[in-house]
């Protein structure tokens, strides 16, 4: 990480408490480098973060910090700390489009509890990449009414491996066999799929492990690895 952009694109794919980042004044800089660490290739947030404020905000902290200016240290290093957040905020959303900012504002209403409780009490078992996935498809949700087909789609996203399967004779009826271990964890998640994209005339069938055999198919009439239907 170089740049302090890519340090709080960082923070936010880990939900790190940014709060808790603390922003110096470097005790040593160099011109060709806006973060400074040991490591050049530095990959891992830190508590503690030597910033080059003139790098890219020249003109932003060169009349407020100037680099000889010894007097109010104590003062300046906080002031120094609250700039960078509010600028790191700036800087990270600098290329955001007005979908972004529609998807970041459905993220904000499941995790304060607008989509009910239940979305909000297992919000925080999803990734951050998988809560921005969900907040999209909310909003392709209410955009094209196809709340099956994105729910499918949400599925593919998180389980990867997942195969779904379509019921012939009833219309209203879904399978899916996740390829995953059945966990509290899985099943909350998968609830809150259930709660959010699929109409409530639809049933599912979910499988994790082991899925139903199925005559003729060899991959799923292995011994040990399928259930009865």
């Amino acid at each position: 990480m170089n740049y302090l952009w890519e340090f709080m694109v960082k923070a936010n794919q880990l939900e790190a408490a940014k709060e808790n980042i603390v922003f110096q004044y470097p005790k040593r800089y160099s011109p060709y480098l806006e973060l400074n660490f040991e490591n050049l290739n530095e990959q891992k947030l830190a508590d503690e973060v030597e910033i080059n404020p003139y790098y890219r905000f020249y003109s932003v902290f060169y009349e407020m910090f100037p680099p000889d200016d010894e007097e109010n240290q104590q003062l300046k290093m906080t002031l120094f700390d609250l700039f960078i957040h509010y600028i790191g905020e700036i800087d990270v959303n600098r290329g955001n489009n007005k979908r972004d900012y529609q998807v970041s504002f459905v993220q904000e209403d499941m995790k304060h509890g607008l989509f009910g409780r239940f979305v909000q009490e297992n919000y925080n078992r999803f990734s951050f990449s998988e809560k921005k996935q969900l907040a999209h498809n909310l909003l392709r949700l209410y955009q094209t009414n196809q709340g099956v087909l994105i729910f499918k789609e949400t599925i593919q996203f998180i389980y990867p491996k997942a195969i779904q399967f379509v019921h012939l004779g009833d219309k209203y009826e879904l399978t899916v066999f996740l390829q995953t271990k059945k966990t509290e964890e899985e099943e909350k998640k998968v609830a809150v799929l259930k709660e959010l994209f699929l109409p409530f005339k639809f049933s599912l069938d979910i499988y994790y492990e082991h899925m139903i055999g199925i005559l003729e198919e060899e991959a799923f009439m292995k011994m040990e690895q399928f259930v009865i239907f």
